[in-house]
C-alpha cells in the first residue's frame, strides 16, 4: 500500500502517466537494494543524516538512501528513476536479460 501510494505522488508530480511504471515502483521493494537499518538519507539541506526507526516506511520518499557515505555512493533518487524510464525502449535482445520489474517499465520496442 504505502509502495503504491509513494509511486503514484512521485508519478503525479513528474507529470509521467505511465501504468507500467506505476506498477513495477508498486511491487519492488527500495529495501532490497539497501543495507539493514539504520539507514541514512542524504540532502543537499542537510547532509548524511540518520533516518529514525527500523520501519522501511520511511524508504518511501524522493530520498537519497546512502550505501556507502565515505564514498558518496547512495541508492539514487526513485523520481529521477522514474522520470527517466519513461523514456526507454527495449530490443528483444535485452528483454531476455532483464528483471520481471524492468520488463514492466521498459516499453517493447
Amino acid at each position: 500500500m504505502v509502495r503504491r501510494a509513494d509511486a503514484r505522488q512521485m508519478l503525479a508530480v513528474l507529470g509521467v502517466d505511465n501504468p507500467a511504471i506505476a506498477a513495477a515502483y508498486a511491487v519492488v521493494p527500495r529495501e532490497a537494494f539497501l543495507r539493514p537499518p539504520p539507514w541514512t538519507a542524504s540532502s543537499p539541506f542537510t547532509g548524511y543524516r540518520p533516518l529514525s526507526g527500523s520501519d522501511p516506511v520511511v524508504l518511501y520518499q524522493d530520498l537519497l538512501i546512502a550505501l556507502d557515505p565515505a564514498r558518496g555512493v547512495n541508492n539514487g533518487s526513485p523520481a529521477l528513476h522514474a522520470n527517466s524510464s519513461r523514456r526507454l525502449r527495449r530490443s528483444p535482445a535485452t528483454a531476455s536479460s532483464m528483471s520481471a520489474p524492468a520488463r514492466a517499465v521498459i516499453a517493447p520496442s
